[in-house]
């Protein structure tokens, strides 16, 4: 390995990125922290093996996220700066999102203030609520697709479970992680994806101002049915005007949930926001100081042929794996571990128990 590293940074007038630092790696990709070579700047770069995308849906998955990423282009949504391949690679290099996932920050604080919360969903609502307005849904929305640049400041990414809604308003297959998915996600009856998105939107908030998520479970089979039932309880020290949020996205019949349009007018979005102060945020910076773990459209149009170009080779500098062409799982690094988080056990509750939609 060193060996190849010395020979592709002998070609130092060539080499575009030096990568520095494995961040995480899922089934199909592997995220490391990276520079470009001539100017310092960084970036994270997103490396999909070849020989991981040989069936049409993981080539699927590759497109969307690209073509998301490439097309969208808003402040909190993470962006592609560019996208090239050797024989063995694609690369994606993206916005590096340097102070890790949302997931993270609630497992190390159970919960979020909720001006914070406020703070942060706004902005997740405007990255949703553009993607939408594109006939993007992003299918796959959950506090770990959540990353901070400078707390508390956030975009949204992993796109590869997006789909386009141009041609088509009711999908029916499951996608996505169980705990956010809607009950009509997870039953497999036609429904309209952006409905689901709104509801999964309900959780995210719900985790951030609870800390833990609605469902009371660790069980997927306990879960899936409480969720098929919208069975869940606001507890008391949430605020009235958030806890009504919250039941208005989690409506177990789609057609009673809130819209987008009419999240951004609700008492609790459009109520005094106090500006985060300085102190607190660097102390709530203390928290933040892990990297991104992964970060794994009309848009949806074929990858094409990718670019080639010598002055575009990766350089991998101090980064463990048997060698550049991937040929076996990076050696995986230690993340905080999201299980061990403080549990709120409320004794009163404003949300009644839902009974199943029929």
């Amino acid at each position: 390995m060193l060996s190849e590293l010395r020979k592709l940074n002998s070609f130092s007038s060539m080499i575009r990125y030096v990568c520095t630092k494995e961040l995480g790696h899922g089934a199909f990709s592997t995220v490391y922290k990276c520079h470009r070579a001539d100017t310092g700047e960084s970036f994270a770069i997103k490396v999909f093996p070849k020989s991981n995308l040989k069936k049409s849906d993981d080539k699927k998955r590759f497109q969307r996220e690209l073509n998301t990423m490439a097309f969208i282009h808003h402040e909190n949504i993470i962006s592609l700066h560019d996208c090239f391949s050797d024989d063995d690679n694609f690369y994606l290099v993206m916005t590096l999102c340097k102070n890790g996932e949302l997931a993270d920050y609630i497992a190390r604080n159970s919960k979020l203030q909720e001006d914070i919360a406020l703070h942060i969903f706004k902005q997740i609502l405007a990255a949703i609520s553009t993607l939408h307005s594109y006939n993007i849904v992003h299918r796959d929305l959950k506090p770990q697709n959540i990353l901070f640049t400078e707390f508390p400041n956030i975009k949204v990414g992993n796109f590869g479970l997006s789909d386009s809604t141009a041609n088509k308003k009711t999908i029916h297959n499951f996608c996505g992680s169980i705990c956010f998915c809607s009950p009509e996600c997870l039953s497999r009856m036609e429904y309209d994806p952006i409905k689901s998105d709104i509801w999964s939107l309900g959780v995210i908030l719900y985790n951030m101002v609870v800390g833990v998520h609605p469902w009371g479970t660790k069980s997927d089979t306990v879960m899936i049915r409480n969720i098929k039932r919208a069975y869940y309880n606001i507890p008391k020290f949430v605020s009235k005007d958030c806890a009504d949020l919250i039941s208005r996205m989690m409506k177990l019949n789609p057609e009673d949930r809130i819209t987008m349009s009419e999240i951004s007018k609700h008492p609790w979005i459009k109520g005094e926001f106090h500006k985060v102060e300085p102190n607190i945020i660097r102390s709530l910076d203390e928290f933040i100081h892990f990297d991104i773990t992964d970060t794994d459209s009309d848009i949806y149009s074929p990858f094409n042929e990718p670019m080639h170009s010598e002055s575009k080779i990766v350089s991998f500098e101090g980064v463990i794996h048997s060698s550049p062409s991937f040929s076996s799982t990076p050696k995986k690094l230690k993340f905080p571990n999201a299980n061990k988080r403080r549990k709120t056990e409320p004794e009163t509750y404003y949300h009644p128990v839902h009974r199943a939609f029929t």
